[in-house]
């Protein structure tokens, strides 16, 4: 059904990592979206250039599982810089909260359009 799952070993942090996001152009805003259901621990996308794991506004924020696990809506907004040519990467990265802990979500319908 196309839906992701994330699942990470007992202590561990895990995610889907997407190198070399097409066709962003410089100094544009766009919007990042997806449907997540947080299990257990929280999940964070996080967007770069030349390394998806240093977000280049550090503005993007964690969803956390919800009491009944329902599935949630995720959405912002991010401007490119000066240098779109500079491939852009997505992972979204499920944090297990804890020593011992683990991360699972499911993610769906992940969209990067113009705002």
């Amino acid at each position: 059904d196309g839906t992701l799952h994330i699942q990470s070993e007992p202590g561990f942090n895990y995610g889907i990592f997407e190198r070399s996001l097409k066709n962003l152009q410089p100094n544009t805003t766009y919007n990042l979206s997806f449907d997540v259901r947080v299990i257990s621990g929280s999940v964070k996308p996080i967007i770069g250039n030349n390394s998806a794991n240093s977000d280049f506004e550090k503005s993007r924020v964690r969803v956390y599982r919800n009491s009944s696990e329902e599935w949630v809506h995720y959405t912002d907004t991010f401007t490119t810089g000066d240098n779109a040519a500079t491939p852009y990467s997505l992972l979204i990265l499920g944090y297990k909260g804890g020593a011992g802990n683990y991360a699972e979500a499911y993610i769906d319908n992940i969209s990067i359009a113009l705002n």
